[in-house]
């Protein structure tokens, strides 16, 4: 399960970006950390330990220096998308470069609870309200931060990453995953290519779908289905999979 379009990520982006603009809310710092579950997928344990060093905007990377399993220490390349969003966020910050990226309100570190309680629900809520009003497709039930890894694996996969660059990117060594992932990936036409590459390269979009980026044109790991849809190679995913 993941979110299985663009005007999905961009209702959760809008709906933390609105919360985080409510005077009278509490909590702060949803938006950038939606954005880095969505477009670094990291895991929720990962992001509520990510200090202020971890985000090296010189470099363009976000360094995940605490997971459960060897494999998620990890560098994640940001998207220029997340880029802009973290280095504002990183401005704004006022703390040291050893403090919580993402601190709650009073103080400690944000657990699994305290992420999904204080910053994905609400979000979700507000998201499903931004996408009944732009008459667009609610938002998949259960949705996680864990789902959102799969969002991530979703939109690298669109772009044409090699399969072992998306196992690298959200720390996994077991391959099944990255095959479930390719089975399921997001399936777009070449105006939702479009608008998911304006998207995640940092430009303006607009819910309606308007954008008028250039869409992404197919590579050797992405072919053309019907309709226009871009469809995987599983065949060749597993070949790359196996060296």
């Amino acid at each position: 399960m993941h979110l299985d379009g663009v005007d999905q990520v961009v209702a959760l982006l809008d709906a933390a970006r609105e919360l985080d603009r409510d005077a009278k809310s509490r909590t702060s710092g949803r938006y950038p950390l939606i954005a880095t579950l969505v477009f670094a997928g990291t895991r929720d344990d990962e992001v509520g330990h990510a200090l202020v060093r971890d985000v090296d905007l010189a470099r363009s990377r976000f360094e995940v220096g605490r997971s459960k399993t060897a494999a998620g220490l990890r560098t994640i390349d940001l998207l220029p998308v997340l880029h802009d969003i973290l280095a504002e966020h990183k401005a704004g910050h006022g703390g040291g470069l050893d403090d919580l990226l993402f601190p709650p309100a009073r103080g400690g570190r944000r657990d699994k609870d305290n992420i999904n309680k204080r910053v994905l629900k609400p979000v979700l809520e507000r998201a499903d309200e931004l996408l009944a009003d732009r008459s667009q497709h609610p938002l998949p039930r259960g949705v996680t931060p864990h789902k959102l890894r799969h969002t991530f694996a979703s939109i690298l996969i669109a772009f044409g990453r090699d399969p072992r660059h998306v196992m690298d990117q959200l720390g996994h060594t077991d391959p099944k995953f990255t095959l479930r992932v390719y089975a399921h990936a997001m399936r777009f036409s070449e105006h939702e290519s479009a608008r998911l590459k304006s998207l995640v390269e940092g430009h303006d979009w607009a819910p309606s779908g308007t954008g008028t980026a250039e869409a992404i044109t197919p590579d050797s790991g992405l072919s053309s289905g019907r309709g226009g849809f871009r469809t995987c190679d599983l065949s060749r995913v597993k070949r790359a999979l196996s060296h």
